[in-house]
This record gives C-alpha cells, structure tokens and sequence, in this order.
C-alpha cells in the first residue's frame, strides 16, 4: 500500500468517525437483531471471533479485521429461531466484502430480524387484523491496515425497528392510556438510528498460527477411521486435541503461550 492512498483513507475514516460518533452515541439495547452473533463457525467457537475475524461476519465482530482480508467475499445466513413453534420467526445476515488495492477492504451488509405475525385486537377478544414486525439493520464497514499486525476499522449501522403498525402508534401517541405492546416507542427507536462501531487496533495472527488441523490430528483421523470411528475427520480431531489440552493453541503473542510452553 502507498503512503497516499493510506493518508487519504486514514484522513478519511477519522473524518467520518468524528461527524458520526456525536449523534450516533445511542444504546442498542432495544435492537435485539444486533445481539444475535452471525456465522456459525463464530458460534461454534464459543463466540471468539474477535481476533479471527477474517470471512464475511469480520464486519459484526471487528471492522478493522478487513484491513487484512483480500478478494471478495459473500456470506448469506438463515436461522429459524424457534422452529418447533412458528416458522415465521428468524433471523437473516447477508454480508459482502470487497478488496480495493492499496485502500484496504470495505463491506456491505443487511441484518433482518423477523418477529412473525401477530394480531391485532382492542379491548375485547375480536380480532382485528394482523401484522408483522421485523427489524432490519443495513450496515457498512471499512478496514485498512496500518502495518503488517495493526488495522483499523470503523462500521456504521442505521437500525430500523417496526414492531407496530403506523395506526397502532399513532393510537397510542394520541392517548397515554394506550399502552399497546407492539410500539416501537418501547424500543425507543421509533423511526431508526445511526450506530457507530470501531475498532482500533487489531492484531493479525499469521494463518499457522491459527490452524484448523495438522499432521497429528490428520494421523488421528486416518487411525482412527481404519478402527471403524465416524465423523473423525482432521478438523474434528484437531478440535478435541484443542478440548483436551494436548496442544498449546495460544497465539504466540498472548502470555498464555508462553507460561504453557514452560511448563512442557
């Protein structure tokens, strides 16, 4: 990367952190959708994706993990959330990422959370009608690196939750008494919000020190299978090593690594 490009998208994002960080100091804790941690590698993870954050979720766990990734990159994701009682509850990601040389990555990615259908009743039993709430957070993010291990990365997210028809709100800003359920108004995002993310510096752990199987865990899997095992492969054997203890799995920055290998 060249030193202007570099100053230019430095300039830049620091431009836009500054403009946007004043009336984007918001709470999201009424945005259930951004609560909800997308990919399921993070999940299976337990969640720790922060320093790997490296295919099309890196936007979500750390925006400043696109300063080191390279290419294009789409990701799409369904979940049914409660399958064994509405079909109409889920959640949905869809992420792409876009490398620009010499200016580091920027992506784009939508969240929609579906709440499902409900109905609309008064103060007696009869129902009126239904409608559906949702919540939909757009999203963009840019990356660039600042050396070999450091990056940073900013993410802005306008949040848009729809919990209640436009007639019902307006009932219940109309009359106090009105305390319908379904109101953004509980939300306290009656019509959307800006959101800012960023993050400063993150370190870039070299792929071999990330690795999803080696030679042992390869060995284990062949023995293994030739004893009869299924769903033994490289990478689920890699994985109970990781489980068990038998590998120092730190990166060899984090004093962890050292104080194991130590201890060998």
């Amino acid at each position: 990367m060249t030193r202007t490009p570099r100053a230019l998208s430095l300039t830049l994002l620091t431009a836009i952190l500054l403009l946007a960080a004043l009336p984007a100091l918001a709470s999201v804790a009424g945005v259930h959708s951004l609560q909800i941690p997308p990919g399921a590698r993070a999940n299976g993870l337990g969640e720790a994706s922060v320093a790997i954050a490296n295919d099309a979720t890196a936007p979500w766990w750390n925006p400043a993990g696109l300063g080191f990734m390279r290419g294009r990159t789409l990701g799409l994701m369904h979940s049914q959330l409660v399958p064994d009682l509405a079909d109409d509850i889920y959640y949905e990601y869809f992420g792409w990422i876009d490398h620009m040389e010499g200016w580091g990555s920027y992506s784009v990615n939508v969240v929609y959370l579906s709440y499902g259908k409900s109905v609309i009743t008064e103060d007696s039993p009869e129902e009126l009608g239904t409608f559906n709430s949702y919540e939909v957070v757009p999203s963009i993010a840019y990356g660039v690196p600042l050396s070999e291990n450091l990056a940073i990365g900013l993410g802005l997210k306008y949040a848009r939750v729809d919990l209640a028809p436009e007639y019902a709100i307006l009932a219940r800003s109309e009359d106090p008494q009105n305390v319908y359920a379904g109101s953004p108004c509980i939300a306290g995002l009656p019509s959307g919000r800006l959101v800012v993310s960023y993050e400063w510096f993150r370190p870039a752990p070299h792929k071999e020190q990330v690795p999803d199987q080696t030679d042992t865990s390869r060995r284990m899997s062949r023995e293994l299978k030739r004893r009869g095992f299924k769903f033994v492969g490289p990478v689920i054997c890699y994985a109970y090593m990781q489980a068990a203890g038998l590998v120092n799995d730190h990166l060899t920055s984090c004093f962890r690594y050292k104080e194991l290998k130590q201890t060998k």
